[in-house]
């Protein structure tokens, strides 16, 4: 019998996805729950993207907004962005789920800056030595 995963919730409400930005492990669930208003959950080409992935692995149907709740089990390692297709272009609506083992590697996954950090930190420590 296998682990069961965590359960990460998204709330999806006045053109915002809360949390925008969600780390987890493979194996865990994201559930995105409607708030108010009319969304979806539609898997995009790319982080800045407002465009569906042609053959998305997770996400409600384009167009179509959701009702209730959506749930979907990240069994793979990497960067997932989706958006709201009835908001993404007009409100910016999106969001991302990265899948990682590492917390360290999910937070360089996100934050470019903390990438030269580490890097600089290592280089000093490699000097003091």
């Amino acid at each position: 019998m296998g682990v069961k995963g965590s359960t990460t919730s998204i709330q999806v409400s006045s053109n915002v996805f809360g949390p925008a930005t969600a780390t987890i492990k493979p194996g865990d669930t994201v559930v995105w729950t409607l708030v108010g208003g009319t969304h979806d959950v539609v898997q995009t080409t790319g982080l800045n993207s407002c465009t569906a992935a042609s053959s998305p692995s997770f996400g409600t149907t384009a167009g179509v907004g959701m009702s209730g709740s959506y749930s979907f089990t990240f069994n793979t390692l990497g960067t997932y962005y989706y958006m709201c297709d009835f908001h993404c272009a007009s409100s910016g609506m999106k969001g991302t789920i990265v899948v990682s083992n590492s917390t360290m590697a999910a937070a360089l996954l996100l934050v470019p800056s903390l990438k030269v950090a580490v890097v600089v930190l290592a280089l000093v420590a490699v000097l003091l030595l």
